[in-house]
């Protein structure tokens, strides 16, 4: 005669767990990898002669399309103008992006003034009153994985004369 196992054993347990959360980071990596990211307009603009940096927050609008929260790690993007690197931006601050929603947050971005001095050739025909593109790749780490962002923000120079 053959014993009838009564109730769920540890490895029904621990399969159904491991199931759960595969489900779990599966619908946070959709999530997250649907994420939509814009650049604000900078504010804060500051230039430390001493650190040799020029120093701005740029705020980010965050949206969420999907119907699951989005827990965000960090942020950290190259910036370039044409192809050239010219410093980073960057947050350290975890934040929470609702589903089905806009969330915005301040990135700190550094631009080094001898990267920028030495493009000054390439970027001559943008100042008098025309602007200059900044351009930011790098990745957001969401819900433990790290997602590529890329987007573009221009900002206009003022004519001097």
């Amino acid at each position: 005669m053959s014993k009838k196992r009564k109730g769920i054993s540890n490895q029904d347990l621990m399969i159904a767990g491991a199931v759960g959360a595969g489900a779990y980071v599966l619908s946070k990596a959709r999530a997250a990898s649907n994420l939509d990211v814009t650049p604000g307009l900078p504010k804060q603009l500051r230039v430390s002669l001493g650190q040799g940096q020029l120093t701005f927050l740029l705020p980010l609008n965050f949206w969420n399309r999907t119907a699951t929260n989005i827990n965000i790690q960090s942020l950290d993007l190259t910036v370039s103008i044409n192809t050239a690197t010219v410093g980073r931006a960057y947050r350290y601050e975890k934040f929470r992006i609702n589903p089905s929603g806009q969330t915005q947050a301040d990135a700190i971005v550094n631009i080094q003034l001898l990267d920028l001095i030495s493009i000054i050739p390439e970027i001559r025909d943008l100042v008098q009153g025309k602007t200059i593109q900044f351009n930011f790749n790098g990745f957001v780490k969401a819900e433990l994985l790290n997602f590529p962002v890329q987007f573009s923000q221009s900002i206009k120079i003022p004519r001097i004369i």
